[in-house]
């Protein structure tokens, strides 16, 4: 079915599932791209910048009314969509969970409850905690005013150490794995239990009635089926050996239980592990972030690594592209299993843009 902000939606469906099982060959690569529209769709009054953290991560009419403000201005181009976020902060799983959190403009944290590992012989949901009556009535009540306009995604949950370490506390955490191994074992079992009925609730509420398809809040996927991202930034600090025995059965598990699944590999100390994750038959494909500092994501650098993730079988996500990079990209490794996503400065720029892109296979 088109949808109001994306009248093309049934054939970039067709071209992401295509995208994901590394099937796209034909035509133009799978690409993202986002600019202004020209003319507006039609629209409310602008809601306006929130007043307060409270107001942008809680107010669900005001949540809203900026979404939809927004979708109106902005061409979703190629594979590009318009979603609706529901999650309050990144890795809104431990907010679920019992930790306290610092609302900011910006961004949410997450301050520890978990006094001691040893102590705590569960952790617990609570199905009336207030941050998660927010998140459900989030996706409920914009499930109900986009139906035909836009998607509604899944939170950025986030899981297995990254969750724990919220709980925990990171530098609290790196201890626990080399003093209390089994205690750590324990209790990531019970947060991916969490992860499961968590995703399984709000997935139930937001899927696609025909086909199952489902959008995961980070870096715009959308696969037919259940679809999530994956990540784990403590694996910076871990050695290939504890991130294989901590991080990597809970991965194996969601990849099995997940339909499509995207890891979020971010900065050069997360490099060392990811021949553990190409060994995950399961994992679809890998977003590649090379840290502040670094050569961008287009540079040559990281051409070999590329050619790893790719010659094991994986898709490549490559986001925030500049333009004039991306031809360079598909030549070298699209177009099956690969895809980029890039914003440009006006409507016309990126219909051209999309145009061109047939050229380069």
């Amino acid at each position: 079915m088109a949808l109001l902000y994306k009248d093309d939606w049934p054939q970039a469906k067709k071209r992401l599932a295509a995208w994901w099982n590394c099937q796209l060959r034909g035509g133009r690569p799978a690409i993202q791209i986002q600019a202004p529209r020209e003319k507006p769709l039609p629209h409310g009054p602008d809601p306006g910048d929130p007043v307060s953290p409270e107001q942008r991560w809680l107010d669900v009419h005001w949540r809203l009314a900026r979404a939809e403000y927004s979708f109106a201005h902005t061409a979703c181009l190629g594979e590009a969509f318009p979603y609706f976020r529901t999650e309050i902060g990144p890795g809104s799983l431990a907010l679920h969970l019992g930790a306290r959190a610092t609302l900011q403009m910006n961004t949410v944290w997450y301050e520890p409850c978990l006094p001691s590992l040893a102590d705590t012989e569960e952790i617990r949901r609570d199905p009336d905690e207030p941050f998660w009556r927010v998140t459900t009535k989030l996706a409920r009540d914009a499930v109900r005013r986009g139906r035909g306009k836009y998607l509604v995604s899944i939170p950025d949950l986030i899981e297995n150490l990254d969750t724990l370490a919220s709980l925990r506390g990171t530098w609290e955490l790196l201890a626990d794995l080399v003093e209390a191994p089994a205690h750590v074992h324990r209790l990531l079992t019970q947060i991916q239990r969490h992860w499961f009925d968590v995703f399984d609730i709000i997935y139930d509420v937001i899927r696609d009635e025909k086909d199952g398809g489902s959008c995961f809040t980070a870096f715009q996927i959308w696969g037919p089926g259940k679809t999530a991202k994956l990540q784990s930034d403590i694996s910076c600090m871990l050695s290939p050996e504890m991130f294989r025995e901590f991080a990597i059965p809970g991965f194996r598990e969601q990849t099995e239980w997940l339909d499509y699944s995207l890891y979020h590999l971010d900065g050069p100390g997360a490099v060392r592990h990811l021949d553990a994750l190409l060994d995950l038959p399961k994992l679809n494909a890998i977003q590649w972030v090379p840290g502040a500092g670094a050569a961008p994501v287009h540079d040559p650098e990281w051409f070999p690594l590329y050619r790893r993730i790719r010659e094991a079988g994986k898709g490549l996500l490559f986001t925030s592209v500049r333009a004039d990079k991306l031809e360079t990209l598909y030549k070298e490794f699209g177009p099956a299993g690969v895809m980029a996503a890039c914003q440009v400065g006006t409507e016309a720029e990126g219909r051209r843009l999309l145009d061109e892109s047939a050229k380069w296979l």
